[in-house]
């Protein structure tokens, strides 16, 4: 039951990072999920309310919570789209700047905590969970 070790290990290792990545970003008064939303506009490009909370799996109420302090730092805006009900998330100048300054930063925190692992195993370790998270939303 190997699979137990794996979730145990899981767990033991989120609440160490989740404060980690939180306590780097609060220079940027930000949190892991206002980060992922700013992440997945820069990657991704501009995305509804709709769009976003069906990414992160959180309802709409919730997205647009995160969205709206977003636009209150001044990270992004919202526009009108096609439809004119419609509003499209993206993000501002300073988004693209803060964005640009917090990807450094977790790129060296992250860098520093696979040391050790080798390139092929994070390969592994990045093909199970997205083996896990497929069977979750099944």
């Amino acid at each position: 039951m190997i699979y137990r070790e794996l979730f145990k290990e899981y767990h033991a290792m989120h609440r160490p990072y989740m404060n980690m990545l939180n306590e780097l970003l609060s220079k940027h008064q930000l949190f892991s999920s206002q980060w992922g939303i700013m992440r997945t506009l820069k990657l991704e490009g501009p995305k509804n309310i709709v769009e976003i909370a069906s990414i992160f799996y959180i309802e709409k109420p919730s997205a647009s919570n995160l969205v709206r302090k977003l636009a209150e730092l001044g990270y992004v805006e919202a526009v009108q789209g096609k439809d004119k009900r419609e509003k499209i998330i993206r993000l501002t100048q300073q988004g693209e700047t803060v964005f640009t300054e917090v990807s450094e930063t977790i790129d060296a925190f992250l860098s520093s905590i696979v040391e050790g692992i080798s390139e092929e195993d994070q390969r592994t370790v990045i093909s199970a969970l997205e083996t896990i998270r497929k069977n979750l939303l099944k």
